[in-house]
């Protein structure tokens, strides 16, 4: 029941873009929690069906972004679930990046998963689109999605199948 009232808060804030909640968040910060709060899934999960999943990151300090700290946060941890789930075998690998280019912060997802073809591409960042069948509502890209869109930056996927997957979020500085 608290599933069901939890997705449905979700399904109406599809059509509404609420700036007001926004502050000044340090995304370095933003990006070690979503690791730490997703560790359970990407190490101990994993590692009960039988996956070793490694997760490196290098992240450049002190990089600021105007958003909600706990969208952000739960943006990047979709992605990484998303990730988990991607890496089919033993010795999986998740490599995160944060960077600064000019005026844009740069945060890159990468995992060495099955990937994906051009058709689930198109297809990933709408609401209720899943490949996960009964395992997956097909929310949470497309909440990573809205998330990355009020804070006024971009999403790209670049993925190719048995390849792995890459996440490029860019958000103004």
């Amino acid at each position: 029941a608290n599933d069901g009232a939890e997705i449905v808060k979700r399904i109406k804030k599809f059509g509404i873009i609420d700036n007001s909640f926004e502050n000044v968040i340090e995304i370095g910060e933003v990006v070690i929690s979503a690791i730490l709060m997703s560790k359970p899934i990407w190490a101990y999960e994993a590692q009960v069906r039988g996956k070793n999943i490694l997760l490196e990151y290098d992240i450049e300090p002190n990089v600021y972004v105007i958003g909600n700290e706990n969208e952000m946060r739960e943006a990047i941890v979709n992605i990484i679930i998303n990730a988990v789930d991607a890496i089919k075998e033993d010795n999986g690998r998740i490599e995160i990046l944060v960077n600064t280019k000019k005026e844009n912060v740069t945060i890159l997802i990468r995992d060495n998963g099955y990937g994906m073809d051009d058709d689930t591409k198109k297809r990933i960042f709408e609401p209720f689109y899943t490949t996960k069948g009964k395992k997956g509502n097909g929310l949470g890209l497309s909440s990573v999605y809205k998330t990355i869109q009020k804070m006024n930056g971009r999403i790209e996927v670049e993925s190719e199948v048995k390849k792995g997957t890459s996440f490029v979020i860019e958000i103004p500085k």
